[in-house]
């Protein structure tokens, strides 16, 4: 079944409504969900692409479709039908919003991406991604961008690249923009590209090797001869100058992009639709600080077993939990956090470290063990009185052990300066880090399998 062309002939944004109603499809998306539903006994075709690929299987299988390609087809049909249903939607919203001035936000937006390749790796090494394109591209987009020299984009090279162009389309007139890691090293303006990049480059030369350059102009041969040798690994520009190709290109790995400069919209300052996803959530953000902590005190985290839950703001990741941590000394710990309840319980208030942060007076952790037990930060130790053995029967005495009022957050301050200036040793390496990043990503990983998991790395011990 092939559905009217709806978001094809609605794409430019100028159908009016009553004929773009006349395009949606009400009988085939019935019926090609009926069919999936059914897969186990219907095979369902959706697209063109796939008649090649169902042929074959017929003829492989006596005049029969497999079971697997059924079943693929019909996710393959559910994920249509639902690109279809979106694609009406914002059309609707859109056509509302002018018609009586509605706010330009939905109440409930629905994003279809389709894949446009897969990509060598992740922001890391160890870890798998893909670019994704949105429907329909806003322009500029580097999804549509020529690559005109050099190796395969990273993850890391799409990243920068995007918030490079991003930037330079803010300007009218003739700008270079040097970023890393996302991180602006120079933006500057001129009567001419060359002397813009000469400017941008000069703002901070030692962040901009190895950086993302964008200009909102024709690189010529002025420009190239300026960047010469320098290491930067990838260009994006409307377009290359035959001059300036010549001699970008002498170094093999350099990427050269060139990306459509649509004149009309050429430093135009009004705010344009971006959307962002929210990466954290109190566990990356604010509990891989206490499972920093209690690793500091009780040494590796074996294994994790977390519930999490976003049900109070609906948002993409979690706004509360539950973690529990087993140590590799035996030791366990309880962790319950949220960061859409009131508490005087947190590390802040009840530290005082943060002077925007009121104090409580109240502990945020207890400790617990054979001897005794205590409470943090006000050190608070319990323990039965001295003489026979422990027992529920025995009154529990309490002592609070002096400690000295620091400032904490000086005191890492201090402490980063010195080994800056080479007066003191680190005091937590990068593997330490990179075991309490472990640990606080095993958090994810046994909320969403519903089972405890082993940090992928621990310090051994």
């Amino acid at each position: 079944v092939n559905l009217y062309p709806f978001e094809a002939v609605t794409g430019n944004g100028n159908l009016p409504l009553d004929e773009a109603l006349a395009y949606i499809d009400i009988g085939g998306v019935a019926m090609l969900r009926a069919a999936a539903k059914n897969f186990t006994d219907v095979t369902v075709v959706c697209l063109p692409h796939q008649y090649d690929e169902v042929q074959t299987d017929l003829q492989q299988n006596d005049g029969a479709t497999s079971l697997a390609l059924r079943q693929r087809l019909a996710l393959e049909t559910f994920q249509h039908t639902a690109a279809y249903d979106a694609a009406i939607s914002t059309y609707l919203h859109a056509a509302s919003s002018i018609e009586s001035e509605s706010p330009p936000f939905a109440r409930r937006e629905t994003l279809v991406l389709n894949r446009v390749r897969a990509l060598r790796y992740g922001e890391n090494p160890h870890q798998d991604a893909a670019l994704y394109a949105s429907t329909p591209a806003a322009r500029p987009n580097l999804i549509e961008a020529q690559q005109l020299h050099g190796k395969e984009l990273s993850f890391n090279n799409l990243a920068d690249a995007d918030a490079a162009l991003a930037t330079v389309e803010e300007f009218g007139e003739p700008a270079v923009v040097i970023l890393k890691h996302q991180t602006p090293c120079g933006i500057a303006l001129a009567p001419t590209a060359a002397e813009a990049y000469e400017r941008a480059y000069d703002t901070d030369p030692d962040s901009a090797s190895g950086g993302v350059l964008s200009c909102n102009r024709e690189v010529d041969a002025a420009m190239a001869e300026a960047i010469g040798e320098r290491f930067l690994e990838v260009l994006l520009a409307p377009s290359f100058h035959p001059e300036a190709l010549a001699l970008l290109t002498r170094k093999r790995n350099r990427i050269l992009l060139s990306w459509e400069r649509g004149t009309e919209n050429a430093g135009d300052q009004r705010p344009r639709r971006q959307r962002r996803s929210i990466g954290g959530g109190p566990v990356l953000i604010n509990m891989i600080h206490d499972i920093d902590m209690l690793r500091h005190l009780c040494g590796e985290v074996a294994s994790v077993y977390a519930e999490t839950s976003s049900r109070n703001r609906a948002s993409a990741v979690e706004d509360s939990g539950a973690i529990l941590l087993r140590f590799a000394c035996g030791a366990l710990a309880t962790i319950a956090f949220s960061d859409a309840a009131p508490s005087p319980w947190g590390w802040e208030p009840a530290t005082a470290d943060n002077p925007a942060v009121p104090p409580s007076g109240e502990n945020c952790y207890q400790f617990f063990g054979s001897a005794g037990s205590f409470e943090f930060p006000r050190i608070r130790v319990w323990h039965h009185e001295p003489g026979g053995e422990p027992s529920w029967n025995r009154s529990l005495v309490a002592r609070d052990r002096p400690v000295a009022e620091r400032a904490a957050l000086k005191v890492q301050l201090r402490n980063f300066c010195d080994v800056v200036r080479g007066e003191a040793e680190p005091l937590v390496g990068p593997r330490d880090a990179l075991a309490t990043v472990a640990a606080a990503q095993a958090v994810h990983s046994a909320a969403r399998q519903g089972k405890p998991v082993e940090p992928e790395f621990a310090l051994a011990g």
